[in-house]
C-alpha cells in the first residue's frame, strides 16, 4: 500500500515534466555527484579554508559509505525498475544501485550540512536545507527515487554530518587524537569491503580513504598555505582541475578499454583505487607544488 502511494507521487510529479524542470533536476541531481563534489572540495582546499574541506571531505566520505551499507542491506528497486511502464528514468547513468535510501540525497545533505556546521552561520543551514529538499525532489521528478528512499536519505546524511561535527568540536586542537579518529573511521567500513555489491561503496571508501591518508601526510610534509595573492590561487586551482579531472577520466578510461564492466571484482578494485588516487593527489601530492613551483 505505501509503496503504491509512493509510486503515485512520483508519476504525479513526473506529470509536470518539461524541457526546462528535465534540464533543472538534472542539474540539481548534477549538485549530488562526484563531479560537483571534486570542484567544491578542491577549491576550498587550494584557496580558501583546508580545514573546512577536510571536515567536508571526511563527512562526505562517510556518508557515502554508510549510505551503501544500507543499500546492500535493503536492496530495494528503483521506481522506474518496479513501474516501468509508469516512470520514466530521466537520468539513468547515476540510477545503477539500489534505492533505498537515496544516495544522492544522503551524499550531499551531508555535504551541504557540513559545511553549515563547520561555519556555524545560520544562512548556511538554511541554504543546506534548500538544496536538500531540492536534491529529493530532483531524484524523484528523474523516477530514480520514491518520497520515503529521499527522506531518510536526507535525515541520515544530516545526521552524519551532527555527529561528526560534535566529534570534531572536541578534539580538533588535538592532532594525534584527530588522526586516530580519522583512522577508527578508516577501520569501521572495513568488513563491509568483503561483502558489498554496489560500485559506489568502493568509491565513497576511496574519497575516505584518499583524504584522510593525504591529510595526514600534509601536515608533515607540506602545511600549505592558502593565505597567497588571489592570482596564485586561480592559477593552482586551474591547473589543479585539471591534473584531478585528467587522472580521474584516465581511470574511466582505462575500465572501458579493457571491458572492465560492474559486478566484476576487478571493477570494484579499479574503482577503489580511482577515487582513492584523485582525492590523494587533491589533498597531498598536488599540494607538494605550492611551494616548489610557487603556486
Amino acid at each position: 500500500m505505501l509503496q503504491q502511494v509512493d509510486a503515485d507521487l512520483v508519476i504525479f510529479i513526473q506529470g509536470f515534466q518539461s524541457p526546462f524542470l528535465d534540464l533543472f533536476f538534472n542539474f540539481i541531481s548534477w549538485l549530488g555527484e562526484t563531479t560537483f563534489y571534486f570542484i567544491v572540495l578542491a577549491s576550498i582546499y587550494w584557496g580558501y579554508d583546508k580545514k573546512m574541506a577536510e571536515f567536508m571531505a571526511i563527512t562526505l566520505g562517510v556518508g557515502a559509505a554508510s549510505n551503501n551499507v544500507l543499500k546492500n542491506i535493503f536492496l530495494e528497486p528503483r521506481p522506474f525498475q518496479l513501474y516501468p511502464d509508469s516512470v520514466q528514468n530521466l537520468r539513468g547513468y547515476t540510477a545503477t544501485g539500489t534505492s533505498f535510501p537515496s544516495g544522492h540525497v544522503q551524499s550531499a545533505s551531508s555535504l551541504y550540512f557540513s559545511a553549515a556546521y563547520y561555519s556555524r552561520r545560520r544562512i548556511l543551514f538554511v541554504v543546506a536545507l534548500i538544496l536538500t529538499i531540492l536534491m529529493g525532489l530532483s531524484r524523484m521528478y528523474l523516477g530514480a527515487h520514491f518520497l520515503r528512499d529521499v527522506v531518510v536519505g536526507g535525515v541520515m546524511g544530516i545526521l552524519v554530518a551532527s555527529f561528526h561535527a560534535a566529534f570534531y568540536s572536541y578534539i580538533k586542537h588535538n592532532t594525534k587524537l584527530l588522526h586516530s579518529y580519522y583512522l577508527f573511521i578508516m577501520l569501521v567500513f572495513i568488513p563491509f569491503i568483503f561483502f558489498m555489491e554496489t560500485r559506489d561503496f568502493f568509491m565513497a571508501y576511496g574519497i575516505l580513504t584518499g583524504v584522510i591518508a593525504a591529510i595526514v601526510l600534509e601536515k608533515k610534509y607540506v602545511n600549505f598555505t592558502v593565505r597567497v595573492p588571489l592570482k596564485r590561487i586561480a592559477i593552482r586551482t586551474l591547473i589543479g582541475f585539471g591534473v584531478i579531472f585528467s587522472v580521474l577520466y584516465a581511470w574511466g578510461g582505462l575500465l572501458n578499454l579493457f571491458n572492465i564492466e560492474r559486478g566484476m571484482l576487478s571493477y570494484d578494485v579499479i574503482t577503489y583505487i580511482r577515487y582513492f588516487t584523485v582525492t590523494f593527489i587533491a589533498f597531498f601530492v598536488y599540494p607538494l607544488a605550492f611551494k616548489k613551483f610557487s603556486l
